[in-house]
């Protein structure tokens, strides 16, 4: 690998596929809380979880696909997330339909145990989050930015802990 190549990456590859690997088991536990009756919320929940536009699940993966752009594995970027997509709005859309469908155990017309006060308001302010993340959206990728920019010249932050005394991060590096 060239000198060149290699400074393309941030991160060492084991983090991207730690990442990657995170993402596929959050997809698994999105896709099995997708079967929890969340009563009139599940319709919004749904479609936050899906990405669909215009929530911030949605801006999410467009920055994905953005920053994959013509990097060398960007098909199967696009394919991974795409079909991810793909998979938990099919999970969704079952899990609604049967939802919608049901009935509840014991006597026709009995009614369905509602959920309690403190459930309704973890996930109403979870969904506010989301709706904050969509007016606010820019502010919230610009401060991403500037964190991956950081990350990638960690020279601010050397300079900021050990001072502006350059010999001294070379000596601390040299007891390594």
């Amino acid at each position: 690998m060239s000198s060149a190549r290699a400074g393309i990456h941030v991160l060492p590859l084991r983090t991207y596929l730690a990442v990657f690997g995170a993402l596929l088991a959050l997809t698994a536990v999105t896709v099995t809380v997708a079967f929890f009756d969340l009563g009139v919320l599940n319709t919004f929940t749904a479609v936050t979880i899906a990405g669909l536009p215009p929530l911030s699940g949605f801006v999410g993966k467009l920055l994905v696909l953005q920053a994959a752009g013509t990097a060398p594995g960007a098909v199967v970027i696009w394919s991974v997330l795409l079909g991810a997509a793909l998979l938990v709005i099919v999970a969704v859309a079952r899990a609604g339909s049967a939802l919608f469908w049901r009935t509840a155990a014991g006597a026709p017309g009995a009614p369905v145990p509602a959920l309690d006060g403190r459930s309704v308001g973890a996930i109403v302010g979870l969904l506010a989050c989301v709706v904050g993340l969509v007016a606010w959206g820019g502010a919230a990728t610009s401060y991403a930015w500037s964190t991956a920019r950081q990350l990638a010249d960690p020279s601010g932050y050397v300079a900021a802990v050990l001072g502006s005394d350059a010999s001294a991060h070379e000596r601390r590096r040299s007891l390594r």
